[in-house]
């Protein structure tokens, strides 16, 4: 991860935006439910679409001929570059390695390989805080004010999601 940032490739990804739109069924909500340690129920037309649903809308969907013929994911070289900004964002003073574990929640979801590929070191103890950090997200994340769950982005998301009900499946 210590290949130098092309400034004028990245310059060409701002100003693009993309469109997309889905549908919240209750077997989606039942599967994120089970995803967060929630209890699962019945959800029914009309109920409000757990805060975190947006994450499983609206996913890219991409031809075969784009995966790689050993797998289906492998970071671009684009992707490489970014890495270290995006596992190491600057949070003030702090030095990365006090804040660097909150991040390993998502890395436990990446397969093995594409750790492998990024070059990030993986560890029986990692992985043990991740999951004892997912846990924790699962379990008070609903108890916080929606301010402090997620960014403003995600928060205009949520408002539109509930703001729909939820579809027959």
């Amino acid at each position: 991860m210590t290949e130098k940032l092309d400034l004028d490739h990245l310059r060409q990804w701002i100003g693009r935006a993309s469109e997309a739109s889905d549908i919240v069924t209750a077997q989606l909500v039942k599967g994120l439910r089970a995803t967060l340690l929630q209890e699962i129920g019945e959800p029914k037309a009309g109920d409000a679409a757990p805060f975190t649903v947006h994450w499983c809308l609206a996913q890219p969907v991409f031809p075969m001929s784009m995966l790689g013929p050993d797998g289906p994911v492998h970071p671009t070289p684009t992707a490489r570059s970014l890495a270290a900004a995006v596992l190491h964002p600057p949070v003030g003073p702090l030095p990365p390695r006090l804040y660097d574990w909150l991040m390993w929640p998502s890395l436990a979801i990446l397969p093995p390989a594409v750790r492998a590929e990024y070059g990030i070191a993986w560890t029986p103890s990692r992985a043990g805080v991740a999951g004892w950090l997912t846990a924790g997200m699962a379990t008070w994340a609903h108890r916080l004010p929606a301010a402090w769950r997620s960014m403003p982005q995600a928060r205009a998301a949520d408002r539109r999601i509930r703001s729909a009900s939820i579809g027959s499946p």
